[in-house]
């Protein structure tokens, strides 16, 4: 996995770097809490970043979620969004509900 991270990301680590270091802190306690396996985990992660219409959150999660192991089959299981995406996920081109074919 490469060491990417994007750069609002690094920018609000240098800017605030209290908040950044407790906002981690807490999302270790949270993840020693829970009762999820790894693989599980990124998957919950992964329908969040979906769910807050976050493309780059999706891009990812889906990257790390190869990396931990899932399938691409995994991946492409139904989900709701196959037929018709939201609005962040759709081309500016793109009719509401995909293609009319």
């Amino acid at each position: 996995m490469d060491d990417y991270l994007p750069e609002i990301y690094v920018e609000f680590q240098e800017r605030f770097a209290d908040v950044a270091k407790a906002q981690g802190a807490l999302a270790r306690v949270i993840r020693e809490q829970t009762p999820f396996d790894d693989r599980t985990d990124r998957l919950v992660k992964l329908a969040l970043a979906v769910g807050a219409q976050s493309p780059g959150a999706v891009r990812s999660n889906v990257r790390k979620a190869l990396d931990q192991g899932v399938t691409v089959e995994e991946l492409r299981a139904p989900w709701p969004w196959r037929r018709s995406r939201p609005a962040a996920f759709r081309r500016p081109w793109q009719p509401f509900g995909g293609s009319r074919r």
